[in-house]
């Protein structure tokens, strides 16, 4: 009777093992894989959608400032451009009371929709009218784009300043929406 008692605990004992073990092979790794997958792409998600916030948050400031790049865009004429970019130019010179020595533009077609004017400016000056100068073109309404800015001092105390500047102006071809 003991033997056979044995037995049927042996036999329960190696049928729970293999439970066990069936158990953890079939159903619960796979369910811990599972699990972790889906954490992994909740986190993915989360982070798409903070992102997707932050653009919805600045849509009304980018819809803005496209609208502003479009009304105040280059004329489609290359002499009329030139011309307004001069005038713009002036007035930062004016507002300031920089001196402007040289202006170098040069048209670049970089896609079938828009072109940009690259200039490259020099300035001399005090600090307050560098200061002055870079401030009025960040301000002008034309769609401006400053790529490079370089402040060298012309004097040991720092007093004479020149500027050298690269933007980028922007012309619509087809104004699109």
């Amino acid at each position: 009777m003991k033997t056979d008692n044995r037995e049927k605990m042996l036999m329960l004992a190696v049928g729970l093992a293999m439970a066990i073990f069936l158990g953890d092979r079939y159903v619960l790794t796979p369910l811990q894989k599972l699990w972790t997958d889906r954490a992994s792409r909740i986190t993915t998600l989360r982070a798409k959608l903070d992102k997707n916030q932050l653009r919805l948050a600045r849509e009304n400031y980018l819809h803005a400032r496209w609208q502003s790049m479009r009304t105040n865009t280059l004329p489609g004429s290359v002499s009329i451009a030139e011309s307004k970019l001069q005038v713009a130019m002036d007035n930062w010179r004016q507002a300031s009371g920089i001196t402007v020595s040289s202006l170098k533009p040069q048209w670049r077609q970089n896609q079938e929709d828009y072109t940009v004017l690259e200039c490259q400016a020099e300035a001399n000056g005090g600090m307050k009218a560098v200061a002055q100068y870079l401030y009025a073109m960040e301000r002008d309404s034309l769609p401006l784009s400053l790529e490079n800015v370089s402040i060298t001092a012309r004097d040991p105390e720092g007093q004479q300043l020149t500027l050298h500047v690269s933007f980028t102006a922007l012309q619509l071809t087809n104004n699109v929406k």
